[in-house]
This record gives structure tokens, C-alpha cells and sequence, in this order.
């Protein structure tokens, strides 16, 4: 910002008595607008190098989410790359373990298997109790009570009538998962109870109590027998 100028001319000893008197009262006059003026540029070069420092750290900011995007991306290309290469899904009587992925022979969609046993003999598109079309979005379910969850699933817990259990799966393998999120802000009132269904829960023989409502959603992720499911 501008500094408004000194008076002229200055006091100098080569001026005459009278102009030199003159001189030295206009510049003593314009000191207290000089320290008006300089504390001023103090202010806003403070202001700016705050502003500096915030942009500085919103830009860290971004480079971290933009890191968090691509990793996110790289992880979807593979899961969507695993769908493409799904097998279609024929009445053969195999075994299938939960999490399988099989197209359907009638509307070419991925689906995934909900339930460990035989394929039986009905198409993944009109079996909804044994198979669940696959996406790499989660699709979330309601649920108002008392319920064991399936891996890969995404619960939206509603205790408005009441504190209930929601049970992790008992068999878990690396990478299952369990996304639980508060339906209408319930939790404070009534808690929903995670139970650990025989595994452990970040790394703790302990079930957990989720008592804050509105919460972001809780990804538990299943890592092995030591910790169990971890939460992110």
C-alpha cells in the first residue's frame, strides 16, 4: 500500500531560518501520518502472509485428497477389472464362497454371492436370497433391528424404537467389509451395539457402542485373527 509522501522541502541547514522553521514544523506535522501509514503496511503485509499460509495448506489439502482420488480410482479399476473378468454363472452345482462374483446368463450383469452352498439351480438375477448385484458402490439396506450383516454390506441403522445389535459376520476374510451410518441421528438416544460376532474389533475382545448420532458413515474392514475388523 501507498506511504504518503514526505512534505517538501525537507529541513535542511541550507534553507533560511524562517523556511527552515517552516519546513521542520510540516514535517513533524506528517510524522504521526508516517506511523499511521507504517503500522498500516505492517497490518497488511501480516494479513497477506496469513493468507500465504492458509493457501499454502489448502493446496497440501488438495494434494492429499487428490492422492486419496487416485488411490480410490486405482482401487475401483481393479475391482471393476476382477467384475469384467467374472464367469458366467451356470447350473453346475459348485460351491460357491461368499463375496464370489458370477454373471448372469440372462441380463450379463455381475452379481455376488451372499450365502456359501451349492449355485442350486436358479439365475443370480431372481435368486435375491443367494446372490446381490455387485457394484463398487455399497448399496445401503435399512435395518430396525437386531441383524447379522453380510460382507459387503452397508447398513443404515434406524434405533428409533430402540437400542439393537448389529452383528459382524463370523466368518471373515481379508478385505471384507461392513459399512454401518446413523439413519435419522438415532444413536445418541438409543445406541446401536456392534457385536463381534466371535472376531475381534480393532484388535479389542470387545464389542463396540456407537452412541453418536450423524456420525460419517463407520467402515469396519476385516485384516486377520489379531486385529479382526478394524474401523476406518
Amino acid at each position: 500500500m501507498p506511504i504518503t509522501a514526505t512534505p517538501n522541502p525537507l529541513p535542511s541547514r541550507s534553507l533560511l531560518q524562517q523556511a527552515f522553521d517552516a519546513a521542520m514544523a510540516a514535517f513533524m506535522t506528517y510524522l504521526p501520518t508516517f506511523v499511521a501509514n507504517t503500522n498500516a503496511l505492517e497490518t497488511n503485509v501480516n494479513a497477506k502472509s496469513i493468507n500465504c499460509d492458509s493457501q499454502a495448506t489448502a493446496a497440501s489439502g488438495s494434494a492429499a485428497a487428490a492422492l486419496a482420488s487416485q488411490n480410490a480410482s486405482a482401487t475401483s479399476a481393479n475391482a471393476a477389472a476382477a467384475a469384467a473378468g467374472a464367469a458366467t454363472w451356470a447350473n453346475t452345482g459348485a460351491l460357491y464362497a461368499i463375496g464370489d462374483l458370477r454373471k448372469s446368463p440372462s441380463n450379463a450383469r455381475i452379481y455376488r454371492r451372499l450365502t456359501a452352498s451349492t449355485a442350486g439351480t436358479t439365475d443370480p438375477a431372481v435368486d435375491v436370497t443367494n446372490w446381490a448385484i455387485w457394484s463398487l458402490d455399497p448399496i445401503w439396506v435399512k435395518k430396525t433391528a437386531n441383524y447379522t450383516a453380510i460382507a459387503g454390506e452397508a447398513i443404515l441403522a434406524d434405533t428409533s424404537a430402540g437400542t439393537w445389535t448389529l452383528l459382524l459376520p463370523a466368518v471373515a476374510n481379508a478385505n471384507d467389509t461392513v459399512r454401518l451410518a446413523d439413519y435419522i441421528g438415532t444413536f445418541a438416544t438409543n445406541k446401536v451395539i456392534v457385536g463381534r460376532n466371535g472376531n475381534k474389533i480393532n484388535a479389542m475382545a470387545e464389542d463396540m457402542d456407537v452412541t453418536s448420532a450423524w456420525l460419517p458413515e463407520i467402515k469396519f474392514t476385516y485384516v486377520d485373527a489379531t486385529v479382526g475388523w478394524r474401523t476406518l
